[in-house]
């Protein structure tokens, strides 16, 4: 055979086996770098998640409760959480719930999660995707009513007696909520994915610790929303609010909305009982150019003073010259709303509900208006944080999250049986697509008092009279917020 051929054959067979080789490093570089973007989870995957999943099952988290002072462990023998409170994932996922669900650990069948709440979410529209998680999962889920002026006081207690639920709906951010909740992270459960609501958890974290969670498109948000009463304003002869802002978002504007309260003030010959609107929180609209008392500021992780903001001052001289012109109530009064003496009302999206009670009467008769807040608010209001904790001694936190992330997403209903009509759930959809959602955490003793007593001319001073006891208050929850989340 010629030399230089055999020479030829022998490099080209070398060339080949490099390549070869080379070609083994790039996938397999790529399989390790990548291995949750797979959207096929096949069993042996789902094995493998449990494991995962379970890596700290030998140990109980034991934690001392700041509120009531006992020593709570998280976690049973066989579903304990993990002990670290930042076992995140630094690489988001985006992964779609029939993913999240194959990777539940097959420990948790045959468990029971507890969820307190003050109403029984089996009697509302989430009972619709619980009877459907119990099915899936084999989880069952007990419900805790307990009232919802007594939750915190009542969940403080279940805890010191090792009673804990191992999951309760929150009633907003204050450090005194938190102080009886573990992060969400001790479940093990890896929440850096996109489905979550990742600026509510921003802020529910304090001290690097996250203590609620939400989905960002959760079938359960509590966003405000403006009810009308439809017979009220056709006996008024006045123009559909929801009509003006489906033709011109930009012309529903709050002086639009003052306007409408004055006209339908004279179209009743200002009858004593008869008012524009009435707030089911008396700050709604100061809360809506972004004014309030105290707020948290998840960029600082601290709570701060906001009642020396501008937003404040101006909210409330509007508020409370509308209540002297007659345009709203000084105090809430939602049958007067339901019989026609009072034309708006400023709630949650509750009385929207195919299931809720309020309103029932009027939806019925298809009475029942619905309207976003006016376009112009600075911020689009919650009338309550919608988030979801895990208690301090939760014995199946594990579970927590997996109930979550089912009973929470959209595609665990019918949407159109959820809403009494397609307006309704039109509006909701719509608030709940807002990214500039404010809360404000709620306000100091006496202060609304005096500002009702006060009246509009009186604002200043009267804010300023209290920007000390706020700012004494708001030193004492950053310090509370130092301790229990130690």
């Amino acid at each position: 055979m010629n030399k230089s051929f055999l020479k030829k054959m022998i490099a080209m067979m070398l060339s080949i086996c490099i390549l070869l080789s080379l070609s083994s490093c790039v996938e397999r570089t790529v399989v390790e770098e990548y291995p949750e973007e797979d959207s096929q989870v096949t069993d042996s995957q789902s094995d493998d998640a449990n494991v995962e999943s379970n890596e700290a099952t030998t140990s109980e988290t034991s934690k001392v409760d700041s509120a009531t002072g006992s020593t709570a462990t998280s976690g049973t023998n066989s579903n304990k959480p993990a002990t670290s409170s930042n076992s995140q994932s630094k690489k988001p996922t985006s992964l779609t719930k029939a993913q999240v669900m194959a990777k539940m650990p097959k420990s948790l069948k045959g468990t029971t999660l507890t969820y307190m709440y003050w109403w029984d979410p089996k009697t509302q529209m989430e009972g619709e995707a619980i009877k459907k998680f119990e099915k899936e999962t084999g989880i069952k889920v007990k419900s805790i009513v307990v009232p919802y002026n007594d939750f915190q006081q009542e969940l403080a207690a279940r805890i010191a007696a090792n009673q804990a639920p191992d999951l309760v709906r929150l009633l907003g951010n204050q450090s005194w909520q938190i102080s009886s909740l573990q992060p969400i992270t001790n479940s093990g459960f890896n929440f850096n994915d996109s489905a979550w609501d990742q600026q509510l958890m921003k802020d529910y974290t304090f001290n690097g610790n996250i203590y609620a969670t939400n989905l960002k498109k959760s079938a359960i948000s509590d966003v405000a929303v403006i009810y009308y009463n439809k017979k009220a304003l056709e006996e008024a002869d006045m123009e559909d609010p929801y009509t003006i802002w489906k033709k011109n978002p930009s012309k529903w504007t709050w002086k639009k909305f003052w306007s409408m309260c004055d006209e339908f003030v004279a179209a009743n010959r200002k009858q004593s009982g008869y008012a524009g609107a009435t707030f089911e929180y008396g700050d709604a609209y100061v809360r809506s150019l972004g004014g309030g008392c105290y707020s948290f500021d998840a960029s600082k992780g601290k709570f701060v003073n906001i009642l020396g903001e501008k937003a404040t001052s101006d909210g409330w001289k509007v508020t409370l010259d509308a209540i002297e012109r007659g345009w709203l109530l000084n105090s809430h009064d939602e049958t007067k709303f339901d019989q026609g003496k009072v034309l708006f009302f400023w709630s949650g999206p509750f009385s929207a509900r195919k299931l809720d009670a309020r309103q029932k009467a009027l939806k019925d008769r298809n009475r029942l208006g619905v309207v976003p807040l006016p376009t112009d608010s600075k911020y689009q209001v919650m009338y309550e944080y919608t988030a979801f904790g895990i208690p301090q001694g939760a014995k199946n936190a594990a579970a927590a999250p997996y109930y979550l992330r089912y009973v929470l997403d959209q595609s665990s209903y019918n949407m159109d049986n959820v809403y009494y009509n397609a307006q309704a759930r039109e509006v909701v959809d719509y608030a709940c697509s807002k990214t500039n959602r404010f809360y404000g955490n709620g306000t100091v003793d006496g202060l609304r008092d005096a500002l009702y007593a006060s009246g509009s001319k009186q604002v200043d001073k009267v804010l300023n009279s209290y920007k000390g006891a706020v700012q004494d208050f708001v030193n004492k929850d950053n310090e509370r917020i130092k301790l229990f989340s130690k």
